[in-house]
């Protein structure tokens, strides 16, 4: 079972290839658990792509992948229950490969997350 204090280390784990951080947050935009380099940035990015994923997903659409490019880089968003997952990095990630860790994680997290709220 998954425990709290090492889910920045499960985070971490796809923080390599261009992915400069992970974050885990709730959809008012709180960071819940991060792996990156700048917690400044990180509660930033955080902020703002909880308000644009609520301004996609509606329930008639079923969002399950949301891919962001800009000019400060690129990100992935996927939910896990009330949660979001954000998988961001530099402009030269690919974008299958930032959706790819981004899924990965996404699978682990949502078998070990939903363990923890059935306890």
């Amino acid at each position: 079972m998954l425990q709290l204090k090492v889910i920045p280390q499960v985070l971490s784990q796809v923080n390599s290839d261009g992915v400069l951080g992970s974050i885990l947050l709730n959809s008012d935009g709180e960071l819940l658990a991060c792996s990156a380099g700048d917690p400044q940035r990180a509660k930033l990015i955080a902020a703002i792509v909880a308000n644009v994923w609520t301004s996609f997903d509606t329930p008639s659409e079923g969002l399950d992948t949301l891919i962001i490019d800009n000019k400060e880089g690129r990100l992935a968003l996927m939910q896990i229950g009330q949660l979001l997952l954000c998988v961001y990095g530099d402009n030269t990630v690919p974008f299958g490969m930032l959706k790819a860790k981004t899924r990965s994680l996404h699978g682990y997290l949502s078998e070990e997350l939903a363990e923890m709220a059935s306890e």
